[in-house]
């Protein structure tokens, strides 16, 4: 098994909510703001998405491999182009980066 870190560090966005972690299509838990979520999943690949109501990410592909732990952070963008974003573009409002 392969062990999946996501961290979510403080931002103004959203910070009084969770966010829904997606591991492959799959609704699997969620990480508030200055928290972070660990899974353990099959080695391979993953497609990792995060989403609060209609906004979310764009999702990443990752290739977790046994006894590596991988560790992702999830941000936005500042508040204001977060805030624009959630209406004009709202699949690019949080961005998930492997560490």
């Amino acid at each position: 098994m392969a062990i999946l870190n996501i961290e979510r560090p403080w931002g103004y966005f959203g910070f009084a909510r969770s966010l829904k972690i997606w591991i492959d299509g799959k609704h699997v838990g969620s990480v508030a703001s200055q928290a972070m979520a660990t899974f353990e999943l099959p080695a391979g690949q993953h497609r990792i998405q995060v989403s609060m109501d209609w906004c979310k990410s764009v999702p990443v592909d990752l290739l977790l491999e046994e006894k590596a732990p991988c560790h992702c952070r999830v941000t936005t963008p500042l508040f204001l182009l977060a805030t624009l974003y959630c209406f004009f573009r709202p699949s690019r409002v949080f961005v998930v980066q492997q560490q």
